[in-house]
């Protein structure tokens, strides 16, 4: 299958603190692209190690994606390729880097190594998979208004502040996230209206805000954390239920409304008032190991 890809390769200045020039690649994944093949959804994949990586929207009729990176180009360049299953196009955006080298116990302190990714989304409405692995990256990462029916964050020794600004125009019916050695933050959770969401992961820094413009009544929470500091925001407009199963860990609770209704040396659970009258009902289940987490009602 071929796809109309523009693949721009510029040289620019040398950078003083790399091995050699600078060079600049360019993909782009357009609608035209998808509309020239046999498929019905998209499953976008991004494998990003040792990058700043920066995603924003853009008011684009004619782009899905625009991923622009900046690397060295004496290392080995990114690259970008498109498949084909059955009704799903898959399109794969993949760092130079290696994503794996970049697990928690690695600070990549070698900044001539470090790409730089500038990623666009476009206006499209195409049923979306979203992945994303990204290892020793940083940055800031915007995926409001996308058409994301799962999203899956595999991430690694990463920083990352994550925002869904604007309602995405799709449910996410499976929202994960796996990490390790992580410090992220993710805002406006509610924008997604998830049915489901799953966090697993150890040493890691974590803010969970679920405040947003939710749709449907009910949402599940899992989360899984082991040696990590985490907190928790929920609308103080829904209704709440959480149980705790805790070993070695501070669990506190705050803001109006929380009820206890169990209360043991390593289970506890709450229920806020009023929980069966209100629209919007979050149900958490929480798994603490040597961890820190609070859970705000804001």
């Amino acid at each position: 299958m071929k796809l109309s890809l523009f693949i721009i390769t510029i040289i620019c200045l040398l950078n003083p603190l790399a091995m050699g020039e600078e060079t600049t690649s360019t993909f782009v994944l357009t609608k035209e692209d998808f509309n020239n093949v046999n498929a019905d959804d998209i499953a976008l994949i991004f494998k990003i190690g040792g990058a700043r990586v920066n995603v924003s929207q853009v008011d684009d009729n004619d782009t899905i994606v625009k991923a622009v990176v900046t690397f060295d180009s004496e290392n080995t360049g990114p690259t970008f390729k498109t498949s084909e299953s059955g009704s799903t196009l898959t399109a794969e955006f993949v760092s130079g880097n290696d994503v794996d080298r970049f697990d928690r116990f690695d600070r990549f302190d070698f900044s001539d190594s470090i790409e730089r990714w500038e990623i666009t989304i476009g206006n499209y409405d195409t049923d979306t998979d979203l992945t994303m692995n990204a290892g020793g990256a940083t940055g800031n990462i915007d995926f409001g208004g996308m058409p994301i029916k799962d999203c899956m964050l595999n991430l690694g020794g990463a920083s990352l502040s994550i925002d869904f600004s604007t309602p995405t125009t799709r449910q996410v019916d499976d929202f994960v996230i796996n990490g390790g050695g992580i410090n992220i933050s993710i805002s406006n959770i509610g924008n997604t209206d998830f049915k489901r969401l799953n966090l697993l992961g150890g040493g890691n820094n974590v803010e969970l805000d679920f405040r947003g413009s939710y749709e449907s009544e009910q949402h599940d929470v899992t989360v899984t954390s082991a040696g990590g500091l985490m907190d928790i925001i929920v609308p103080s407009d829904s209704g709440e239920k959480l149980n705790v199963f805790s070993i070695g860990t501070l669990v506190t609770v705050q803001g109006p409304g929380w009820e206890r209704t169990f209360n043991s040396f390593i289970s506890k659970n709450y229920i806020t008032e009023g929980y069966s009258e209100q629209e919007t009902k979050i149900d958490m289940n929480i798994t603490g190991v040597g961890s820190i987490i609070s859970v705000d009602r804001e």
